[in-house]
């Protein structure tokens, strides 16, 4: 009797198993993987750049190789990254040629703006 229950018990959980497995595979998921999928050209805030300098570097570095683009300010967000504001934008193409023609500059990057969802996008 024990094994005729345990049977059923099994068959039932193989039942379940069959049917909750494929459900679940069709939740959506909630990567931030889609939040950046709209064109480069309207995330990106214009003017504004992530910079890495190489450890040890001189900050400086960015006010002698920028300024002819009109720097606004240059903001410290951690030991060697900055966000610089530049008032003139060349593009991130000409930004980041500069860059690494300059050893003390380890990347340039355009700042994007992300959202959450597109719901929370401005239009």
């Amino acid at each position: 009797m024990a094994t005729e229950l345990h049977r059923g018990l099994l068959g039932i959980l193989v039942f379940a198993t069959l049917i909750c497995v494929p459900a679940c595979a069709q939740v959506p998921s909630f990567s931030h993987a889609g939040a950046t999928r709209a064109p480069i050209g309207r995330t990106r805030v214009a003017g504004e750049y992530l910079v890495t300098l190489s450890p040890h570097a001189n900050p400086a570095v960015l006010v002698n190789l920028y300024s002819r683009y009109a720097m606004r300010r240059i903001d410290k967000l951690g030991t060697d990254r900055f966000l610089m504001v530049l008032g003139k934008d060349p593009g991130p193409q000409k930004i980041e040629t500069l860059g690494t023609r300059e050893p003390q500059i380890k990347s340039v990057q355009p700042n994007f703006r992300y959202w959450a969802t597109p719901a929370t996008r401005p239009r």
